[in-house]
């Protein structure tokens, strides 16, 4: 990889950060020193890649952030379903993942994705025991918070 892990966590971040709030109109919060509220794991959604690297970029959203980020993101005037939950995460996470290869690997780095698998917690439970978590961020928004993380496999 040529970047640094600064490089890394903040192209991470950034990826995260837009993509939530362009498709889903979410801002994150700024928790100033407070302590995050606990909240239950409610979905997870990750996206594998191969090229340069190989990995996957994963996401887990705990509290009530995938309910909100569907509701936004198909502009429903009801509650989203849950397939309909995993579906809008799965394109996220395919989203945040098409966006923080490039910037890590450079614009001309071929990279094949996986379509998102997306569900519940065992999802994100790696098949692959030496994957190593290249970085990892979290984001707090109002009703939960985002942890996102790129990792590589050996």
């Amino acid at each position: 990889m040529n970047t640094t892990p600064t490089s890394t966590i903040s192209a991470l971040r950034r990826a995260t950060l837009s993509t939530f709030e362009m498709l889903g109109f979410l801002m994150p919060l700024e928790l100033d020193g407070e302590e995050r509220p606990e909240r239950p794991m409610t979905a997870g959604a990750r996206v594998r890649f191969r090229g340069q690297v190989s990995g996957a970029l994963e996401i887990e959203v705990f509290g009530d952030v995938v309910q909100e980020l569907t509701v936004n993101m198909l502009a429903l005037e009801r509650p989203a379903s849950r397939s309909e939950e995993l579906s809008a995460l799965g394109e996220v996470a395919n989203v945040v993942c098409g966006n923080v290869l490039p910037e890590l690997f450079g614009v001309r780095a071929v990279f094949d994705l996986s379509a998102p698998e997306a569900g519940e917690r065992h999802v994100l439970r790696t098949d692959v025991p030496d994957a190593e978590c290249l970085d990892r961020v979290e984001v707090d928004f109002e009703g939960g918070h985002v942890v996102a993380q790129l990792r590589r496999y050996a």
